[in-house]
């Protein structure tokens, strides 16, 4: 069971704070950790604590930003980060160049969002990007493998808890 989680979280102390019931944490919009100048650091930091769940996952999230301005709904007009700008790839790039430096290397890579139209976060073809995002999702994927290719993502304790949950 992996978390996706808005908030900080530590590994000394998440275990308790949710008695163990994840296997893993992600965040699910790292870009709202901080300003852009503060971006690497503050993903770093996320990062270092990503393997606080009861598996021990280490878990990274890319997304290519989003702009929900349009959205009306008045529990989002409250949101203090309603724009992220794409920068036409670059705020994707950014998070994927992370994602492929991390070490150790992550077991996990969640992307998000895959298909929110209505929050610009999507990565599938659209009218206004085209499949810019989607070919940087196959690119990144490629790189991944061939980069990570080499460690094995699970211990056999891992494996046999993820073969049981079949």
């Amino acid at each position: 069971m992996i978390a996706n989680i808005r908030r900080e979280y530590n590994r000394r102390s998440e275990l308790q704070r949710t008695f163990g019931i994840f296997d893993g944490f992600y965040h699910f919009m790292p870009l709202k950790l901080g300003s852009k100048n503060q971006w690497q650091e503050v993903w770093n930091e996320a990062y270092s604590h990503s393997d606080a769940g009861a598996m021990n996952l280490r878990i990274v999230t890319v997304t290519p930003g989003w702009d929900d301005r349009h959205l009306l709904d008045p529990s989002r007009e409250k949101s203090l980060c309603r724009l992220i700008d794409r920068e036409n790839g670059c705020t994707y790039r950014s998070m994927i160049e992370f994602a492929l430096s991390v070490d150790p290397p992550p077991h996990m890579v969640m992307v998000a969002s895959f298909n929110e139209y209505h929050e610009n976060t999507h990565v599938e073809p659209s009218f206004n990007h085209r499949s810019l995002y989607l070919d940087m999702t196959r690119d990144f994927i490629e790189t991944g493998k061939a980069l990570w290719n080499t460690e094995k993502p699970y211990n056999s304790q891992q494996c046999h808890r993820l073969r049981s949950l079949r």
